[in-house]
Parts: C-alpha cells; structure tokens; sequence
C-alpha cells in the first residue's frame, strides 16, 4: 500500500493544478454559452429581426449538440479508463503488498486510487447535462418565435 500512497502524494500537485484549469474552463464555457443565449433571448423584443434571432438559435444549437457529442465521447473515454484503472489497483493490492486485505478494503483503495479520474467524469457529465438542459431551452426559444410572430400579427390585425 505504501507503494500506491507515495505515487498518488506526487501526482496529486500536478493533479490539483490540472483539475483547476480543468474546472476553470468548464466554468468559462458554461457562462459564455448562458451570455449568449440570453444575448439571443433579449433580441426577441425586435420583431424585424426574429429571422435573424432564429437563424442563429439554429447555430447555436447545433453547436451545442456536436459539443455535448464531444463531451459524451470524452465521458465514455473516461469511463472506460476509470474501470481498467480502478480493476488494475484492485488486482495490484493483492499481488504487490505483503498485507492482505480483505475485499471491502481492497475496493476502497481501489476507489482511492480512481478518485482523481472520477471527479474528472463527475465534472465532464455535469457539462455535458448543462448542454443537454442549454439545447432545452434552445429548443424553448426556437418554438417561440413562431409564437411571437404571432402575438405581433394578432396585434396589428393581421391573421
């Protein structure tokens, strides 16, 4: 065990600052995405140009589906590694150490192990589950105008 503890005690500070930039530009994408929606939303009140507000709704939401595809590749990547990881430290506890440990003890230091590696799944599904919930209200936005445009013909009499 001493083994595996010293290993992940000098990984853990190129970790941390990894986990850092990672989170931060999680953090960075999900506020400029939120930006640019509510920029789209506020472009409603100007009925002139809902074309345009529908055509980038529609761009919008295309990137944000190829993104959240790129997000599900990287997650079932992750997922993937974690598992072999985790299957690896826990065969690597019984063989390596000259103390044996029962199964529940192995599993936690197998867990131990993969903390790291499944944080960073933990963070990548959020984003991925913010761009699911980004295309709902893509999808909100775009029924919308249809309404819109009605409510504007209702208004100067037109039907």
């Amino acid at each position: 065990m001493s083994n595996l503890v010293e290993e992940q005690q000098e990984a853990s500070s190129s970790e941390e600052e990894k986990k850092k930039d990672f989170i931060e530009k999680f953090s960075e994408e999900r506020e400029k995405w939120s930006s640019d929606v509510v920029n789209i939303g506020k472009r409603f009140r100007e009925v002139e140009k809902l074309e345009e507000v529908q055509v980038d709704l529609y761009s919008k939401r295309q990137q944000a589906i190829e993104y959240q595809y790129k997000l599900i590749s990287i997650h079932t990547k992750i997922k993937k590694a974690l598992t072999v990881k985790w299957a690896k430290a826990y065969d690597d506890i019984a063989k390596n150490e000259d103390v044996r440990y029962s199964d529940k003890e192995r599993m936690k230091i197998a867990d131990n192990a993969v903390s790291e590696m499944k944080y960073r799944s933990e963070v990548v599904y959020s984003q991925i589950e913010f761009f699911r919930e980004t295309i709902k209200g893509i999808d909100s936005m775009l029924f919308g105008v249809k309404h819109r445009i009605e409510i504007e013909n209702f208004k100067i009499g037109v039907k």
